[in-house]
C-alpha cells in the first residue's frame, strides 16, 4: 500500500510537470534552469519584436528599436520593483528570515534550558493565556 501511495504521488508530480508542456524547475525563478530560461526569454523576446515591427511597421527601424528598448527597461523596472516592495511587505528579505531564525534559536535554547517544573508552568502560562482569548 505504501508504494502505491509513493507512486501515485510521483504520477502526480509528474503529470504537473507535464500540464504545461514545460518541466516545473524552468518557471522557477530560484532554480539553476528557470534563472537560464527567463534570461533567454528576456533576450529573445525584444529582438522577436523587434524583427516583427520591423516587417510589419512603416516607422523606421531606429524608432522601433528605441520604443522597445524604452518599453522594456521600463516594464523591467517597474516589475523588479514591484516585486522588491512585495517582499518588504511581506518581510520576505532576508534580514528580516536571518533576525526571525535567529530569535527562534535564541528561544528555543531558552525553552531547553528550563528545568521540566519551569517549562510545565510556562505552557500552563500559555494555555491559560489562549483559553483567555
Amino acid at each position: 500500500a505504501t508504494s502505491d501511495a509513493t507512486s501515485d504521488a510521483t504520477s502526480d508530480a509528474t503529470s504537473e510537470q507535464n500540464k504545461g508542456g514545460l518541466p516545473l524547475f524552468l518557471l522557477d525563478v530560484n532554480t539553476k534552469g528557470g534563472a537560464l530560461f527567463y534570461s533567454v526569454v528576456l533576450f529573445v523576446v525584444p529582438i522577436v519584436l523587434y524583427a516583427y515591427e520591423c516587417n510589419t511597421s512603416s516607422r523606421p527601424p531606429e524608432e522601433i528599436g528605441r520604443n522597445i528598448g524604452f518599453a522594456f527597461t521600463t516594464g523591467l523596472t517597474l516589475l523588479w520593483t514591484s516585486t522588491y516592495l512585495f517582499r518588504v511587505a511581506n518581510k520576505d528579505m532576508t534580514y528580516a528570515k536571518q533576525l526571525k531564525d535567529y530569535e527562534d534559536g535564541v528561544i528555543q535554547r531558552r525553552l531547553e534550558e528550563l528545568d521540566d517544573d519551569e517549562r510545565e508552568g510556562l505552557l500552563e502560562e500559555i494555555e491559560r493565556e489562549e483559553d483567555r482569548f
